[in-house]
């Protein structure tokens, strides 16, 4: 199997949506994370001497104040999905090897919307061969790039190779009127990326 620039990252992104940490509350009500229920890989990530002088010691564990949990998992899990999507940028102004695309998953009767909560565009469709998604439709993350003759697309995550694409009627069927509204034209498609790329200095 092909290994993608963003492998690592996209292990370490889900470390943190899937960690379970624990929590002790102090004698006067206050939350602690417990360090030693921290992944390694996230305090390896974050950089152990952020955490120096941050501990307190509690029924002879380590804490963190409660406030860190964000810090040691949503703030992290940001940094890690900018960095992915700014390596995946790049990558889409390349273009795929022939590497890339045999190994890619596919994405048929697909179509682009408006990501109406995170800004950009994603795909919806129904996959073949995806290494965590087994639905019969999905969206993928952030559009970063998508072949002129729509045979190839670069998302935040991965490749796909692109089969046929669906219509309004199928979007309609999906999502009703409002997936309908926020289908895009291939031109507003690349506007979008082209802008994404202004804005992180690519063009």
């Amino acid at each position: 199997m092909v290994s993608d620039p963003n492998d690592a990252d996209f292990a370490l992104l889900n470390v943190c949506k899937t960690a379970q940490l624990d929590i002790k509350r102090s004698s006067s009500s206050a939350n602690y994370v417990v360090v030693d229920s921290i992944p390694t890989e996230v305090i390896q990530a974050i950089g152990a001497s952020r955490l120096i002088g941050k501990c307190i010691e509690m029924d002879g564990l380590q804490c963190l104040p409660f406030p860190y949990r964000r810090v040691l998992c949503e703030d992290l899990g940001d940094e890690i999905f900018r960095r992915m999507r700014l390596r995946s940028l790049k990558l889409a102004m390349l273009g795929p090897s022939r590497d890339d695309l045999d190994h890619a998953p596919t994405l048929s009767h697909w179509i682009a919307i408006r990501d109406i909560q995170f800004g950009g565009a994603v795909l919806v469709g129904t996959p073949g061969g995806h290494p965590t998604l087994q639905c019969a439709l999905i969206h993928t993350s952030r559009l970063c790039g998508i072949a002129a003759d729509q045979t190839w697309a670069r998302t935040t995550s991965r490749w796909y190779r692109l089969g046929s694409p669906a219509g309004a009627t199928d979007l309609f069927e999906w999502f009703g009127l409002s997936g309908v509204q926020m289908a895009l034209e291939p031109c507003q498609i690349q506007a979008m990326i082209t802008k994404d790329q202004e804005e992180e200095g690519f063009r």
